[in-house]
């Protein structure tokens, strides 16, 4: 029979010794932190490089998008004219023209009809205007290169001058619109005023009878009396409504708004004028020759902080132009607005306005030289003052 011993503690003994965890020193301790640290700092150091490598990407592209956007600045611009309304239905007596009339009008006098980047212009799209579309060659001829398929037919509607009164400035009249343009909200009703300022100056304001729109906050001269013998003349056009403005002591006609029609709708300013002469100056800023081409040469004005390039807006914005006349004599035209806009010369020669917003306040300058008209314009808008640069100049030590 088999007994068993109860044992005790004092009756257990091992052959091996048991392990006994043995304490950390201090320099275990502290090799144990310096390579936690170090784990620390090489993941920081992985997402510092990840997000420089990132941005770095974000910037090659931006940059590449960049350059490809200024190499075709036309495909997207923020002064597109709004999309016009099909009015073809409130059109009287139909869309199209007959050939005979808009092929009576010679290339060099037609006025785009159609100014939208986009959509390319049809027939279709051309009649619901109401104006004359003849499609110009695949291969256009030296000097027909920008000449409008879609242009204005002579009797397209235009504003009507209701009503002329005399003024202790000048006149002021009253346009009224009888039938609707394809551009949404047409004001139908036009405050015109036209005031003799100074022998030398000329004010044209067109703007909306009954209410009030924006007008460029700066202060211009104020005259109180109309001037006493002015070296110009004004001539008006009733219907469709025109202004003709002549020099008086030879007779050229400085600006003739008559040659295509008016538009005044609330996104949509537009007016044409014959040019003296090719010869065109001013209007800037862009990377041009000082004297512009009137081959169907558009220029657009929007300050834009860009390097400058060619054919296209750049940071300052000058809607003024100098013109000079046959005999030799210098006349200027400047355009009181700061909305976007583009500016279209072409071989007439005839220059068009064209603007989003504001009103159009025009300022005509007699000259008659060119450093004459210089100064009169800078008496509307303000001088150049060099003091500021010369002390600049002078406080950098020799």
């Amino acid at each position: 029979m088999v007994s068993y011993k109860l044992l005790t503690p004092e009756d257990v003994y091992f052959t091996t010794p048991v392990p006994v965890p043995a304490e950390e020193t201090d320099e275990q301790k502290h090799s144990s932190s310096r390579l936690c640290c170090k784990n620390k700092s090489s993941s920081t150091s992985t997402a510092f490089i990840a997000l420089a490598t990132f941005l770095f990407v974000v910037c090659c592209v931006w940059l590449i998008g960049t350059i490809f956007w200024l190499k075709n600045p036309g495909s997207q611009l923020p002064h597109r004219p709004p999309s016009p309304s099909p009015a073809a239905e409130n059109r009287e007596g139909g869309s199209g023209q007959s050939p005979e009339k808009c092929n009576a009008i010679p290339e060099t006098h037609r006025f785009d009809c159609f100014p939208e980047r986009q959509p390319v212009v049809t027939r279709e799209l051309c009649e619901v205007r109401g104006c004359c579309f003849i499609q110009a060659s695949a291969v256009p001829s030296p000097g027909k290169d920008g000449v409008p398929w879609c242009f204005y037919p002579p009797d397209f509607p235009s504003y009507t001058l209701d009503s002329l009164n005399d003024t202790e400035l000048g006149y002021i009249g009253k346009l009224i619109r009888k039938q609707k343009t394809y551009y949404p909200r047409d004001i139908e009703s036009l405050q015109l005023s036209v005031m003799y300022e100074t022998d030398s100056r000329l004010h044209i304001k067109m703007t909306d009878a009954t209410s009030t729109r924006f007008e460029v906050p700066i202060s211009v001269p104020n005259a109180t009396k109309k001037a006493a013998s002015p070296g110009y003349s004004v001539e008006f056009s009733k219907e469709p409504f025109g202004l003709i403005v002549k020099r008086t002591s030879t007779g050229t006609v400085l600006i003739n708004t008559t040659v295509a029609p008016l538009f005044f709708a609330d996104q949509f300013l537009q007016m044409s004028t014959t040019l003296s002469s090719q010869y065109i100056y001013g209007l800037g800023e862009h990377r041009a020759g000082f004297l512009h081409s009137v081959q169907w040469n558009t220029l657009t004005f929007w300050a834009r902080d860009v390097p400058p390039t060619e054919l296209t807006n750049l940071y300052g914005v000058h809607p003024f132009y100098l013109g000079l006349e046959p005999g030799g004599l210098a006349h200027g035209v400047f355009l009181l607005n700061s909305n976007a806009m583009d500016v279209v010369l072409q071989p007439t020669p005839a220059l068009t306005w064209r603007t989003i917003g504001g009103i159009l306040d025009i300022y005509i300058f007699i000259g008659p030289d060119p450093s004459s008209v210089v100064q009169q314009y800078t008496e509307v808008v303000g001088e150049f003052e060099p003091q500021c640069l010369e002390q600049k100049l002078h406080a950098i030590p020799a």
